[in-house]
């Protein structure tokens, strides 16, 4: 499992529009994340988001930018990104498209991502579909942080408690030949 920790400062401001509501946020600091075999360490780590929520629509963008060394290489990385999440009724839907870009190294880390999910909600329990995509824009290499993968899952959510959720899933997971995002090869020297 990755473990996140962001140290330094956000801001939120929240500005009523009619019955809707806009927030605005943003933040700077420095990062670690740690992933198996190795940590990434980040510096100048700065953005924000974007998002209107309505009554049952949410609509947001994002964007942040990192200087990262990993090995002693140095590199800015931007991720971007767009979602929407509608819950209305009983209906569930969720759509985002996101993008990392390297400065450096776009043949290591330039990709893109999506998912869109689709559910409904019979009292407390919602049984939902998912697709998602991750794709290299670069021509892949054996070392690069994720390469081409597809996963399709079918789930059923359960509102057990107040303050808890229980979600069982299945996942089909197609790494199109590669070694995907869900599965690591450590390579000799990177972190081991």
């Amino acid at each position: 499992a990755n473990m996140e920790e962001l140290r330094g400062g956000e801001f939120t401001y929240v500005l009523p529009v009619g019955s809707t509501h806009l927030s605005i946020t943003g933040y700077a600091g420095n990062s670690t994340t740690i992933v198996p075999n190795f940590a990434l360490n980040s510096y100048d780590v700065h953005g924000g988001e974007l998002r209107w929520e309505t009554e049952w629509v949410t609509l947001r963008g994002g964007l942040a930018t990192a200087v990262n060394v990993t090995t002693g290489v140095k590199d800015r990385y931007t991720f971007e990104g767009v979602g929407a999440l509608v819950d209305h009724d009983n209906i569930i839907a969720q759509a985002e498209y996101v993008w990392r870009k390297s400065a450096g190294y776009p043949e290591i880390a330039d990709s893109t991502g999506y998912y869109i999910l689709g559910g409904y909600r019979f009292g407390k329990i919602a049984p939902y579909v998912s697709y998602a995509s991750t794709t290299k824009s670069q021509p892949a290499v054996s070392y690069a942080i994720s390469q081409d993968q597809d996963t399709t899952a079918l789930g059923v959510r359960w509102d057990a408690f107040k303050a808890a959720d229980i979600k069982f899933q299945y996942e089909r997971i197609d790494p199109k030949g590669t070694t995907g995002i869900s599965f690591l090869n450590a390579q000799p020297g990177f972190g081991n």
